[in-house]
């Protein structure tokens, strides 16, 4: 499995959704639910981990999230600080 972002959890929902759409396999680990203590900087509440099963997948999977942020505009507050976003 090979990391394609952090991101809360309503924003990974949609990812895992497109990505599922495409074929590609992938799943989530929670990394601070409910109570966890703290939330990761620039994400409220809870974020999710969401990871592809196929290295070879990685780079599409990425340019799946690109086109939500693109959709959602660049700057909301389900991406800011996201690591995808921050990778580029």
């Amino acid at each position: 499995m090979v990391e394609v972002a952090v991101l809360p959890a309503v924003v990974a929902m949609r990812l895992l959704s497109e990505l599922e759409a495409e074929g590609i396999a992938a799943g989530t680990s929670d990394i601070l639910g409910a109570g966890g203590g703290g939330a990761l900087p620039g994400l409220d509440g809870q974020s999710v981990t969401v990871f592809v099963e196929d290295g070879a997948h990685l780079e599409p999977a990425r340019a799946i999230l690109e086109r939500i942020q693109k959709q959602a505009g660049d700057h909301t507050e389900y991406f800011e600080g996201d690591s995808a976003a921050d990778a580029d």
